[in-house]
């Protein structure tokens, strides 16, 4: 057994302390979730964590929901969710529901129900993607909505 002194016990606390620091620092910037006590297991599946997603900010979508496009949109989606339900609405929810609760999901929808109008399509389909790289690289957030509009958009 070799023998340590006082200056070694030291020497290895710093480097520890160094590790956990480090790692606690990597947790603060890769932290997708919103658990308070990480002591604590996850709630399951099925347990609701209501995020607050920050909503899209552009001056087209928002003129898409003021005229009621998007509703058409969302509607045209629903119909189109006859082949491919990968995520399906509910028959209830508006527009602006969908945009205030789900952003990401909302815009990935109406990028894909856009197909009639090609312009349009290109736009949000840039659109969609700033913001995916926005909400993966720079703010990450790891969201069913965001997985979901993911889905959406690939699937079309």
């Amino acid at each position: 057994m070799e023998a340590t002194t006082f200056e070694d016990d030291i020497e290895t606390d710093a480097v520890d302390t160094t590790h956990e620091e480090y790692l606690e620092k990597l947790r603060k910037i890769h932290n997708f979730g919103d658990e308070k006590d990480l002591s604590q297991p996850p709630q399951g599946p099925f347990h609701s964590t209501h995020k607050n997603e920050p909503l899209i900010k552009d001056q087209h979508v928002q003129t898409l929901l003021e005229n009621g496009e998007a509703d058409q949109l969302i509607s045209d989606y629903r119909s189109m969710c006859m082949t491919f339900p990968f995520v399906p609405l509910e028959h209830t929810i508006s527009a602006a529901d969908l945009h205030a609760t789900k952003p990401m999901l909302f815009l990935a929808i109406i990028t894909v129900a856009s197909w009639s109008n090609h312009k349009q399509q290109r736009y949000l389909d840039e659109l969609y993607r700033k913001e995916l790289a926005h909400h993966i690289f720079i703010r990450p957030r790891r969201t069913i909505s965001l997985l979901q509009s993911v889905l959406v958009y690939l699937s079309r």
